[in-house]
């Protein structure tokens, strides 16, 4: 297979390399506006247009079309005026339509671009890398971002600005008020700005730029045009302070027997919210005993590997701005790519310590006593960020006995973060890095024994660009230093990051002694991101066997060296068939630390957008034999077959009010061994403008014949598990004007796993896969009153004992959320969230009665209330 695979690989390239044809790069005439200082009465936001202030400056056109025709003239014509005075940027765009019944105003949150939109990009530092963008739909719904290292979007910032939009017999207009403290700019008298103006008609999924941005450019800001004209301002200093007032209740079901299960829980809390401009440059954010109810509540799933779920963040305080302090040390979308050295999910995180007792009363997450963040760019190239948070001491109750007792179960923390990267060369060269260190008051000897005192991790990267940046060299490396007690150093050891006491590992040094743990990694990246159809990249990261981020970090293992090869060409000039068509192929590798070859494989596909606006996509994929050092848990590496797998989609028109999508992701393992199918639908339909409704159910079912189980008396048991699983998302969004909506999303969740034909690793590492393995037959494994023996050949004395692992686990999660921005930043919350969960080890899966038994369960539900102002 593996051979085939390569060959299939090597035509598919090969085709496309007779085909591609060598162009010469084109040259873009520079665009310039010149606005003017704003004279008289400033200009009423009201989407109309027509106040005289606007007869002040001239009317710019002239767009070009980027999508899906590059350089062709757009369906409609599109132009903009831009005024300014001390404090304020004004913007009024005409998108001229010749149909104006048929401009979608679909309506939505902040930050979905739907329907159609204008909007403007303005390079206030005129670095040529970054940009603030201000965007605003036909419906009046506003999106906004920063873009960073001339390409890379973050839709997180959230600033004050204003918009309006009417429709007319002409088109429609969009008036903005963009404040300058929400803008960077240097101190000189005379200022000059990157800018561009986008467009996208929605029905034709058209898009148009004032100046062209060719689909092959290797970056999108240095290729803005000019806005000249604003003169004798001075850089503006951001102040909003935003105090909150939030008040809850809980209900959930009584247990006479606990005294800490009361049925009902109340209370009220205040906190503030702000950002400070402390110079131009920079901007402080922080919070003040943050309340984060109003976020939805994690997707439920099961985990039955050894590594860590990652969880993606979603409360706002850490959401804005996250690239600034971002250091991922694995690019693309892979099992590697959350490795961070900062995860912000680890800031207010369930406490570590669960005590035991007859009855326990814990928090769910530890408080957050105060955050602040500082981060910026100075017009020299110099971006700063910087993070401290402290978290609060919390305790655990335990009843046992009639005794109770108080508990400490997370120690006063202390988080910090600092990135710094530095851009010379009109940012073709980049250098920084990062630093964090996370420091904990242990008094307590049941904590001090369990967690770190103190963990430091640092990173420094390079990157270098030629070319006009057709070519990209990213060089990083990264270390770690954990110190704390001897039992917790030994337990950091042997987490599932590391496993030292692994009995075949002989290049680690397992110390059971040890008050300290270091490590480094580092990564290689080279690629070409522009200019032509062709992108390709080959990188290769290290880990070594001591390195630990998970303080303050997200590391998923240690010990690993992985290579990739990545290369796609791109077809973006619509065709016979398709407006946009995408191959592209990846070769991955891994070793250990000792030198070991872990894994390897590969894949190919194809994704596209076809010619009646529908996408389609397939990849097929080989994944060899591989050698896990993590399945055993802290057992001998076993070697496993590999596996086939392909996956395919294919959606529906999204210009519809009706869209639907299919999609189907399979692996085939070799030897038997495993197999596993994922089938999801996704439906959403508009009824009209300002509802949108979406289902989107999932099925997964297969078997595994190597799932661990338990490790007992030096024997590592292994089962077949049969799993099956349902979940169905659906969500309900009501939005009955732009800066209000109602929000409904709810989960039903079932997964039930069946475990079978259990198995003893007599050879881990045979030749053969019936060698590495002992099958218990009938007479060597029985089960009674829920739990297994094993008698070893039949024989009474050499049996042992495990429990039954079977399991089903079903849980329904939703969120009812009223949002109100009643006045720009200032924001009301109204809030019901339900949660209904239980388990049970009836692992036969049957979809009515699980769904019933889903309802049956008494819900826990929270009701919430908040409110902000900003000054």
């Amino acid at each position: 297979m593996k051979k085939y695979f390569l060959i299939i690989t090597l035509l598919a390239l090969t085709t496309l390399v007779v085909n591609a044809k060598s162009g010469v790069k084109k040259e873009i005439p520079q665009r310039t506006y010149n606005t003017k200082l704003l004279l008289g009465k400033a200009p009423e936001i009201d989407g109309k247009g027509d106040d005289p202030a606007w007869q002040q400056v001239e009317w710019s056109g002239d767009f070009i079309q980027r999508e899906p025709n590059e350089d062709s003239l757009p369906t409609q014509k599109t132009a903009f005026k831009m005024l300014y005075d001390e404090n304020n940027v004004y913007v009024l765009i005409r998108a001229y339509d010749t149909e104006p019944s048929k401009i979608v105003t679909r309506m939505a949150r902040r930050d979905d671009q739907e329907g159609d939109f204008v909007g403007v990009c303005i390079d206030s530092y005129y670095d040529k890398l970054s940009a603030f963008a201000f965007f605003v739909s036909a419906s009046g719904v506003k999106s906004d971002g920063i873009l960073t290292n001339d390409g890379n979007t973050d839709l997180t910032w959230d600033p004050v600005w204003f918009a309006k939009t009417s429709i007319d017999k002409e088109g429609w207009i969009a008036e903005m008020r963009i404040p300058m403290d929400q803008l960077r700019f240097s101190g000189q008298n005379e200022h000059v700005f990157g800018l561009n103006v986008v467009r996208q008609l929605s029905r034709l999924q058209e898009s148009s730029v004032w100046r062209q941005i060719p689909k092959s450019a290797n970056g999108i800001v240095n290729l803005f045009g000019e806005l000249k004209g604003i003169n004798g301002i001075r850089p503006k200093r951001q102040k909003d302070i935003m105090p909150y007032m939030v008040a809850k209740t809980e209900s959930y079901q009584k247990d006479n027997a606990n005294p800490y299960s009361k049925g009902h829980e109340s209370n009220l809390g205040v906190g503030l919210d702000g950002k400070m401009g402390i110079t131009n440059d920079f901007t402080l954010d922080f919070t003040i005993n943050p309340d984060f109810g109003q976020v939805e509540a994690d997707p439920s799933q099961v985990n039955l590997s050894s590594f860590e779920t990652y969880f993606s963040e979603k409360r706002p305080f850490f959401i804005e701005g996250k690239d600034v302090m971002s250091f991922q040390l694995t690019m693309g979308n892979n099992g590697y790519s959350s490795d961070n050295l900062f995860y912000s999910r680890r800031i207010g995180r369930q406490p570590h310590y669960s005590p035991d007792g007859d009855y326990v009363k814990d928090a769910e997450n530890t408080r957050i006593l105060g955050a602040f963040k500082l981060s910026g760019k100075t017009k020299d190239g110099l971006s700063l960020g910087v993070l401290e948070s402290v978290t609060d001491r919390m305790y655990a109750l335990t009843t046992t006995n009639n005794e109770e007792n108080k508990v400490e179960s997370e120690p006063y923390t202390n988080y910090f973060v600092a990135s710094v990267m530095q851009d010379i060369n009109k940012g073709n060269t980049r250098f920084g890095g990062e630093i964090t260190a996370t420091n904990r008051d242990l008094a307590d000897p049941n904590l001090k024994n369990l967690l770190p005192a103190s963990a430091y991790t640092g990173g420094l990267r390079f990157e270098q660009n030629w070319k006009n940046r057709e070519y990209t060299l990213l060089l990083s490396g990264e270390f770690s230093q954990i110190t704390g007690s001897v039992p917790a150093i030994k337990s950091l050891q042997e987490s599932s990051v590391h496993y030292y006491q692994r009995p075949d590992a002989h290049y680690l040094k397992y110390d059971s002694t040890r008050t300290s743990l270091t490590g480094n990694g580092g990564s290689f990246v080279f690629l070409k991101q522009g200019e032509g159809h062709w992108r390709y990249l080959f990188w290769l990261n290290l880990r070594s066997p001591g390195l630990d981020l998970n303080d303050v970090g997200y590391l998923r293992k240690a010990d690993d060296i992985f290579q990739v090869i990545w290369a796609t060409y791109r077809l973006w000039k619509p065709a016979s068939f398709y407006r946009t068509l995408n191959f592209q192929t990846n070769q991955w590798t891994g070793w250990d630390y000792g030198g070991r070859s872990t894994f390897k494989g590969g894949n190919f596909g194809v994704d596209s957008q076809l010619k009646n606006y529908w996408y389609a996509n397939v990849f097929v994929g080989y994944d060899g034999p591989n050698i896990d050092s993590y399945v055993l848990r802290g057992g001998p590496s076993l070697k496993l077959p590999g596996d086939i797998f392909y996956n395919y989609s294919l959606s529906s028109d999204d210009r519809k009010k009706f869209t639907y999508g299919f999609y189907e992701s399979i692996s085939t393992g070799f030897d038997k061994v495993g197999n596993s199918n994922d089938i999801g639908l996704n439906f959403s339909y508009r009824p009209v403008d300002a509802v949108k409704i979406t289902f989107s159910p999932e099925y997964q079912y297969g078997f595994n014949d190597m799932q661990y189980v338990t490790t007992v008396a030096g024997r590592y048991i292994m089962a077949r598990i049969d799993q099956k699983m349902f979940r169905s998302s659906f969500r309900l969004e009501y939005y009955p004007r732009p800066n209000m909506s109602v929000q409904y999303y709810g989960q039903p969740f079932v997964y039930s796993g069946n475990y079978s034909k259990f198995k003893r690793i007599a050879n881990p590492m045979a030749t053969d896969y019936n060698d590495r393995i002992h099958i218990y037959t009938a007479k060597e494994v029985s089960l009674a009153n829920n739990t297994y023996t094993a008698f070893e050949n039949g024989v009474d004395a050499s049996s042992f004992s495990f429990d039954n692992p079977n399991f089903k686990d079903f849980a329904f999660l939703s969120n009812l959320v009223f949002r109100w921005e009643y006045v720009p930043g200032s924001t009301i919350y109204l809030v019901w969230s339900q949660n209904r969960a239980n388990s049970d080890q009836l692992a036969q899966f049957n979809f009515g009665k699980d769904f019933s038994n889903i309802y049956k369960i008494y819900p826990h539900d929270i009701f919430m209330i908040k409110y902000s102002y900003r000054f």
